[in-house]
C-alpha cells in the first residue's frame, strides 16, 4: 500500500478512524508528521482485515484478540494465524500466514541515503558492524552507489525479517544471521521476475528447514524481505510464493470488508490537526 499516494479526504478519515478502536486512534493521533499518521491508521485498518479474514471474527470480535507482546509485537490470541507489517518510506506491507507452528516477519526499505547522509561510503562506515565480512562482499560486489545501497538493504531486510518473525527484537544480535541473498536476483533489472525465494541466511552458523527466505522488488526503488518460519522444519512446504498484492492508495481498499465499531464527536477537529500537521 503506497501511503505516500493515501490523500485521506475528511469522510475517509472519519470512516477509517471508525473502523479501529479508541485506543489505536490515540495512538494514531499522536504523531507528529501526517506522513507517520497515515502509516500507523493504515496499518492498523490492514491488520483488521488480515485478521477478520483468518479468524472469521467481525471487526468488532476482533479487537480483543489484536495483541501485543511484551515486547511489541503484534499477535492473533487464540488463533493459529500469524501477520507482520512494515513501514518505511512510501510502502507499508503487511504478510500473513495460517497454520499451526507458522511465523512470518516482514521488512521494507526504500533504496536511498538515509536522511542527512552525504554519500553511501559514509553512510557504509557507520553500518559496519551490522554485515559480515561475507555481507560485506556482497555488497561491495555491485558497482556504483545506488547498487550498492540495494544490496546493502537487501540484506538489512532479510536480518530485520527474521528478527521480527522471531518476535525478540533488540535482544536479537545482527551478529547471529550471515545472509547470502540471491545473486541472480537484480534490483535494476525489471524484465526480472519481482520475488525471489533463493536467498538463505544462515542463522548461528547453519541454514535451517524451520526457515524459508523471500526477497520482493516494490514500487519507487523499495526492496523487501519476508521470513517464514515453521517451527520442526519444512516451511517451504507450508509457503506458496507470491508477489504482494498492491492496493489503491485509497480509503476503500484499506477499510473493505471492515465495519465502523466506534464512534467519535470530534472527528472533524481530528481531521483538522490532521492537515495542520507536517508533512
Amino acid at each position: 500500500f503506497r501511503t505516500s499516494a493515501w490523500l485521506p479526504s475528511k469522510d475517509d478519515w472519519r470512516l477509517c478512524l471508525s473502523c479501529v478502536s479508541a485506543e489505536e486512534r490515540r495512538h494514531v493521533e499522536q504523531f507528529l508528521h501526517r506522513r507517520d499518521s497515515k502509516a500507523a491508521l493504515a496499518s492498523r485498518l490492514l491488520a483488521r482485515r488480515f485478521g477478520t479474514s483468518a479468524t472469521g471474527l467481525d471487526n468488532s470480535q476482533l479487537t480483543a484478540c489484536l495483541q501485543r507482546s511484551d515486547k511489541g509485537r503484534p499477535f492473533l490470541a487464540g488463533f493459529e494465524a500469524d501477520f507482520n507489517i512494515s513501514h518505511q518510506g512510501d510502502v507499508l506491507i503487511l504478510c500473513g500466514v495460517c497454520g499451526p507452528g507458522l511465523r512470518v516477519g516482514c521488512d521494507v526499505m526504500k533504496a536511498t541515503l538515509p536522511r542527512g547522509e552525504s554519500s553511501a561510503e559514509s553512510f557504509f562506515r557507520i553500518m559496519r558492524r551490522q554485515l559480515t565480512e561475507d555481507e560485506w562482499r556482497f555488497v561491495r560486489s555491485h558497482g556504483g552507489d545506488s547498487q550498492q545501497l540495494a544490496a546493502f538493504y537487501r540484506i538489512w531486510c532479510l536480518k530485520e525479517s527474521v528478527v521480527k518473525a522471531t518476535g525478540d527484537g533488540i535482544g536479537f544480535s545482527l551478529s547471529r544471521l550471515n545472509c547470502q541473498p540471491d545473486p541472480d536476483f537484480l534490483f535494476d533489472a525489471t524484465d526480472l521476475p519481482l520475488t525471489t525465494s533463493r536467498s538463505i541466511v544462515y542463522i548461528d552458523g547453519s541454514a535451517s528447514s524451520d526457515w524459508l527466505f523471500e526477497e520482493h522488488r516494490l514500487p519507487l526503488g523499495h526492496v523487501a524481505a519476508v521470513a517464514w518460519q515453521r517451527r520442526g522444519g519444512g516451511a517451504g512446504s507450508h509457503v506458496t510464493l507470491e508477489a504482494f498484492t498492491e492496493l489503491a492508495p485509497l480509503s476503500s481498499s484499506i477499510c473493505d470488508g471492515l465495519q465502523p465499531i466506534t464512534v467519535s464527536h470530534d472527528s472533524e477537529m481530528s481531521y483538522q490537526n490532521f492537515c495542520n500537521k507536517p508533512a
